[in-house]
């Protein structure tokens, strides 16, 4: 049996590692809703998020239960989806990449989307690894 990240901490570990410098720039400079489709998916299939990583799931719903305020439920933790727990994993990623990333990209927040900005050289690799629903970054 494979084993999992069991918290979202762990599994930005996990994602981190997958990729190359460019790679990092262009996920913390670009539009969450445009990776989420294509790296989200990595996510997805490859951290357990389909059936094998229950820890991880329940650690997501909580995480996004604190951000958006709601009360504790276990219910709604129970049905939490792989899609949302890759969407906590994902603004997670970016956030950490924010955090360490040059000047020129702090204005891009913590995640959401963003102004446009120049093509990065990272757009055509990420696009061949992630799929062509990459553009350019928007900050």
């Amino acid at each position: 049996m494979e084993t999992f990240p069991k918290t979202v901490d762990e599994a930005v570990d996990v994602v981190l590692s997958w990729l190359s410098d460019e790679d990092k720039e262009f996920v913390a400079a670009n539009d969450f809703a445009m990776l989420h489709v294509s790296l989200g998916l990595r996510i997805r299939d490859q951290l357990g998020l389909h059936g094998g990583s229950g820890a991880l799931l329940k650690d997501a719903a909580q995480i996004a239960r604190r951000e958006t305020g709601r009360p504790e439920d276990e219910t709604a933790d129970r049905v939490f989806m792989a899609d949302n727990a890759s969407a906590v994993t994902l603004r997670a990623v970016q956030r950490r990449l924010r955090a360490n990333a040059p000047e020129r990209l702090a204005a891009c927040g913590p995640a959401g989307p963003l102004r446009p900005a120049q093509k990065s050289s990272a757009v055509s690799s990420m696009t061949l690894r992630l799929g062509n629903h990459l553009r350019e970054p928007y900050c």
